[in-house]
């Protein structure tokens, strides 16, 4: 159950902020990435509480308590970020939008790997088995959907940030809610760590694959 509930959390969560500079790093559509994400970040606040109120229930999950912290890690950094946005800022905030990355993947990493510690060694099968479950949707199904879209002739910068609005779920959204919810069973908190290295990884693997299939 407590693995479960991990996986619909990640399900639920909408797409992690590290799309807009993956996108970048990338040469994709800057527009799409960020109308996209911020319109999806809207969506999520009435999508994300109904997936968790029939996959959990209200007795597991308090709409309410989700809803504060959706606000918390969603509205209020859309918020802060249209400050990022202005023109005097915005050169500034792109030279430490990797290192905010990184910092952020360490601060969502850091926590769930202390409070597992004797869960990956004692039954390191719970571990195998979210990296097995996770790599179908981070790397089979952008596959499949890149292929889809070279077939019909879609325009690279398009496929490039729509392939991580796919990918790239928040994982803090995820694990916060894993730590502050499920206080008592720290698992429910593995597959968005798992997610977390994941999306390094396949950024690194896509740029590859970018590089020599996506050239025009």
């Amino acid at each position: 159950m407590a693995l479960w509930a991990g996986f619909v959390l990640l399900a639920a969560a909408p797409p992690g902020p590290a799309v807009i500079p993956f996108s970048g790093m990338l040469k994709g559509d800057k527009n799409y990435s960020t109308a996209g994400l911020f319109g999806l970040y809207i969506a999520a606040m009435i999508i994300t509480p109904a997936i968790l109120f029939v996959f959990l229930g209200t007795a597991i999950v308090s709409p309410y308590r989700i809803f504060i912290i959706m606000a918390q890690l969603i509205i209020v950094p859309l918020i802060v970020s249209r400050f990022f946005r202005h023109p005097k800022v915005l050169p500034h905030a792109k030279k430490v939008s990797g290192t905010f990355t990184k910092w952020m993947l360490f601060l969502v990493l850091t926590p769930i790997i202390g409070m597992n510690r004797n869960t990956f060694f004692d039954e390191p099968y719970i571990l195998l088995i979210s990296a097995l479950v996770l790599a179908v949707p981070v790397f089979l199904l952008p596959s499949i959907y890149n292929i889809i879209l070279i077939r019909r002739g879609a325009k690279r910068d398009f496929i490039i940030s729509s392939t991580f609005m796919l990918t790239v779920k928040s994982a803090v959204f995820s694990a916060v809610v894993a730590i502050r919810v499920f206080e008592d069973d720290t698992v429910v908190a593995i597959p968005a760590a798992v997610m977390s290295v994941y999306i390094v990884l396949f950024a690194v693997i896509y740029s590859q694959f970018v590089k020599h299939k996506l050239r025009n």
